[in-house]
């Protein structure tokens, strides 16, 4: 696990994951936990659950008309970081620096012409078609490795970054982003800090994720948590909970119905949570689950993501969904290769990629609609139908972009 006990954000934009352009940024500190390359812990055996049965008439009578496809389905390759030349590339649970994520595709990845997220989603097939996220936007906030100039007057930062590695966890979870949907644009809310109080925590999130709305994201990839061990030393889980609940409850802003947030389901460490549940052990699931028995309304739509192998069996690390099976789902969590990497922050941006896919070749769905068509056509896992420690299942692409309802071009 990568604690970072963070926050700077800036507010970057950042067309394709590629290519540099210009970055503007905000700046704040704040506390979170990164998860990348991380595992331990052991496992648990499923209990049966209350959770209702899959039901896909919430996503048979959907507006499913057509997107526009991509006319670039020939030169898809070139669109992936996979295939970059320029900048250094190293895997957190790796010594070894490579010269390039394209040096490190042909040796980590030798016999496949893709990275291991394009395949394990399926992402290839679905690119024939074009659906590889053109014209959609995926907002991250994570940790990056940025050098900036700070303007205190406007709190933006204008820079041509100099940094020629991927090598911070936020670029590891965009590059799985990238395999997915090569074509997406992406804009980053960098995230480097210190511990502060919850209210100053949970606020400058929520600032965050606004500035990334105002710059036309709709996806939100959160790869990071704040985990029951990880509560400040003056902050108790119950004063981590309350925070946000207080936040929530006097927020005026009202985010819009097409975004979809999208997080990791976070990782068991030695000494952490004893619990394995994303509601006993991560504090935003636990407040909204809580919120939701008190019938308070969330300001945005909300789902989670755990990890699993190659197998299809939840990992010893990643948490599982609890109470909040109804918002959960798992993905594969590698990087470039089978084996290479750990971590639920490495299994969210499947998903995120994903629901670029999906917004690309349905534009009148709204955040809502994404996130029940990614859950209701998930591979079922472990216990028939919903249960509390796969949720629905395995994200399946293929199944998510064939709909259900009628076709309208």
């Amino acid at each position: 696990m990568v604690n970072f006990m963070q926050f700077i954000q800036p507010f970057k934009s950042y067309s394709k994951f590629k290519s540099y352009s210009k970055w503007s940024f905000l700046w704040h500190p704040i506390l979170i936990t990164y998860l990348a390359s991380c595992g331990g812990g052991g496992g648990s055996s499923p209990v049966t659950t209350n959770n209702p049965p899959y039901d896909a008439s919430v996503i048979t009578d959907l507006d499913y008309t057509l997107g526009t496809p991509s006319t670039n389905t020939d030169n898809i390759a070139s669109l992936l970081s996979s295939n970059d030349e320029t900048r250094e590339f190293k895997l957190d649970n790796s010594s070894t620096v490579y010269s390039s994520p394209s040096a490190a595709h042909s040796a980590l990845n030798a016999g496949f012409d893709y990275p291991i997220a394009a395949r394990d989603t399926n992402a290839i097939e679905v690119w024939q078609d074009g659906w590889t996220g053109l014209g959609q936007t995926i907002g991250f906030i994570d940790k990056f490795d940025v050098d900036n100039g700070f303007d205190n007057e406007t709190g933006l930062i204008t820079v041509i970054s100099e940094n020629d590695a991927i090598n911070s966890h936020g670029e590891r979870v965009a590059f799985v982003a990238n395999s997915v949907a090569p074509e997406a644009d992406f804009i980053w809310y960098n995230v480097i800090g210190r511990t502060r109080s919850s209210e100053e925590r949970f606020n400058l999130i929520e600032n965050a994720s606004i500035a990334l709305e105002n710059a036309g994201a709709l996806i939100f990839n959160n790869s990071w948590n704040v985990l029951r061990n990880e509560a400040t030393a003056d902050y108790s889980w119950e004063s981590n909970i309350t925070a946000l609940q207080n936040l929530l409850a006097n927020q005026d802003h009202i985010y819009s119905d097409e975004m979809l947030f999208i997080y990791s389901g976070g990782n068991i460490v030695e000494g952490g949570c004893p619990f394995k549940k994303i509601d006993e052990c991560d504090v935003t699931a636990k407040t909204i689950y809580e919120n939701r028995i008190l019938g308070i309304a969330d300001n945005r739509v909300r789902m989670w993501v755990g990890s699993v192998d190659e197998q299809n069996l939840i990992t010893s690390y990643s948490m599982e969904a609890g109470k909040m099976a109804n918002d959960f789902l798992v993905a594969p969590d590698d990087i470039l290769s089978a084996g290479d990497a750990e971590g639920t922050s490495l299994a969210a941006p499947r998903v995120s990629g994903a629901a670029a896919l999906l917004n690309q070749k349905f534009p009148n769905l709204d955040g809502n609609d994404i996130k029940n068509i990614l859950l209701q056509t998930a591979d079922d896992l472990g216990q028939e139908g919903i249960d509390d420690i796969y949720g629905y299942g395995l994200l399946d692409l293929s199944n998510a972009i064939s709909p259900i309802g009628s076709l309208t071009e």
